[in-house]
C-alpha cells in the first residue's frame, strides 16, 4: 500500500471508508508511515479525525481494536478525540477497548496516554457527563500527579492547568464514585493562584527541577491490578 495508489483525499466520508480500509491492511512498519501520510494528507484537505463511519466507529477506535498502537498514538497527537464513544457496540471508547487487551508495554503506555488524554479534554471542556467507566480513582490521583509535574519552565501554562483541575476537584466533589477524600485534599492543597505557584518553583534548585519534569507517572487502576495478577 501506498499513498499514491490511492485517489486524492478530500474531505466527506468516503474518504473515512478509504482511510478504513487502509487501516485494516496495515501489518509492516512502511505500512504504519504510508498510513501516516495518508491521514496527514486527508487532514490538509479538512477532513475531520473524529468522523465516525457507518458503524459509528473513529479511526482511533479501529486502531486500538486492531491494536495498532503507534498509528493510535498518532491519532492522538494529531487531535483524535479518546472521549467518544462507539454508539454502536455497547458504547465504549479507545480506552476501554485497549484495556481489555494483552497487556504488553506498548498496550500500557498507550493505556497511559489514551487516559491522560481523556481526563485533560474533560477537564478542557468542563464535560464530565461523558467520562469513561474504566476510570478508576486510581487513575485520577495518576492523572493530577502527572498534571503537577510543571517547572519554572513552562509556567506560562499554569493558569489554564489550575482551570483544569478546578473543573475537575468540582467534578469529584458532585460525583461520589470519585468523591475519595485524598483526591479531594491532594487538590485542595495544589489550588492556589498562578502567581503563588510559579513563586513555590523560585527557590528549587535547577537539578530538581530537571527531575521533576523527567517524571513519568507509573501506569495505575485496573492495568496495574491485572498485570500484578498475572505476574
Amino acid at each position: 500500500m501506498h499513498p499514491t495508489h490511492i485517489k486524492v483525499l478530500t474531505p466527506n466520508s468516503k474518504d473515512l471508508d478509504i482511510l478504513c480500509v487502509a487501516l485494516s491492511i496495515v501489518k509492516t512498519l512502511d505500512q504504519i508511515n504510508d498510513f501516516k501520510i495518508l491521514v496527514k494528507q486527508a487532514l490538509n484537505q479538512g477532513f475531520d479525525i473524529n468522523m465516525k463511519d457507518g458503524d459509528h466507529c473513529t479511526l482511533l477506535y479501529y486502531s486500538c481494536t486492531l491494536k495498532l498502537y503507534e498509528i493510535a498514538q498518532f491519532l492522538l497527537e494529531n487531535g483524535a478525540d479518546p472521549n467518544i464513544r462507539n454508539t454502536v457496540y455497547d458504547q465504549i471508547t479507545p480506552l476501554s477497548v485497549v484495556r481489555t487487551q494483552p497487556k504488553t508495554e506498548q498496550s500500557i503506555y498507550l493505556t497511559k496516554l489514551l487516559l491522560q488524554d481523556s481526563l485533560l479534554k474533560l477537564c478542557q471542556n468542563n464535560d464530565f457527563k461523558i467520562i469513561d467507566n474504566s476510570i478508576t480513582v486510581k487513575d485520577i490521583e495518576e492523572f493530577i500527579d502527572w498534571r503537577m509535574s510543571i517547572s519554572s519552565k513552562n509556567n506560562e501554562f499554569i493558569s489554564y492547568h489550575l482551570k483544569e483541575l478546578h473543573n475537575l476537584q468540582n467534578h469529584l466533589v458532585r460525583n461520589t464514585k470519585f468523591s475519595n477524600s485524598e483526591i479531594i485534599q491532594k487538590l485542595d492543597s495544589i489550588l492556589i493562584t498562578a502567581e503563588d505557584y510559579n513563586k513555590s518553583f523560585e527557590q528549587l534548585p535547577e537539578q530538581l527541577i530537571d527531575k521533576t519534569e523527567a517524571i513519568e507517572p507509573e501506569l495505575t487502576g485496573k492495568v496495574a491490578e491485572v498485570i500484578s495478577e498475572t505476574a
